[in-house]
């Protein structure tokens, strides 16, 4: 199970990082804002994703909290550079927190908690 999480983890930053550059342009043409409109969704998409695979990889994964922090730590990284139009340099810092996360959610698992006992 936590291959397949590494997958879609790698899989949904890969989709970020798509619609990333699909928001940069040099002229506002048509199709150039149209292709950043889809930028935008791709960006939502792989957000909504990481989130949902941040809460998995605590509850189910037995990760540790610092590996969905990492996780949502990257998803505002990116969130915030889209607002001021720094997009391709928030991968700089969302690159390295991803790589952690996929570390933490490998490798490392944190002591079992009462509720996860069955």
């Amino acid at each position: 199970m936590r291959t397949g999480w590494a997958g879609l983890v790698v899989g949904a930053t890969a989709i970020m990082t798509k619609g990333i550059w699909a928001t940069v342009y040099f002229e506002p043409t048509a199709s150039a804002i149209a292709t950043e409109r889809r930028g935008h969704v791709l960006i939502g998409m792989a957000s909504v994703l990481l989130v949902m695979l941040a809460a998995l990889a605590y509850f189910a994964l037995a990760a540790p909290l610092s590996t969905p922090i990492a996780i949502l730590a990257a998803v505002a990284c990116v969130g915030i550079a889209l607002t001021q139009a720094m997009a391709p340099a928030s991968l700089l810092i969302a690159y390295p927190l991803i790589l952690g996360a996929l570390f933490g959610g490998l490798f490392v698992r944190r002591e079992p908690q009462p509720w996860m006992e069955s």
